[in-house]
């Protein structure tokens, strides 16, 4: 577990922009999020953050300017190829 991660009731508290929330998973995906239970006032956004894991339009994987990958230097934004 990592030093960040904080467990309140056996229950995950993970942190967003919108608030804190308690992740809920089927062992494979999450499945809910729930807003956390401290939270006087949380934001219904986070409602979406258990669809958006999975969501079509995600980016799987990370990617990177093609010059920046292979020459740190470049200043060629804007005109390469992204690579992952």
């Amino acid at each position: 577990m990592s030093p960040l991660t904080i467990t309140i009731g056996g229950m995950t508290v993970h942190l967003t922009h919108w608030g804190a929330f308690e992740a809920v998973s089927d062992g494979e995906r999450l499945t809910e999020v729930r807003p956390w239970r401290g939270d006087p006032e949380p934001m219904p956004q986070i409602g979406n953050v258990a669809s958006a894991q999975h969501h079509p339009a995600r980016i799987a994987l990370p990617h990177v300017r093609k010059g920046a990958a292979t020459n740190r230097s470049c200043r060629c934004r804007g005109t390469q190829h992204w690579t992952c």
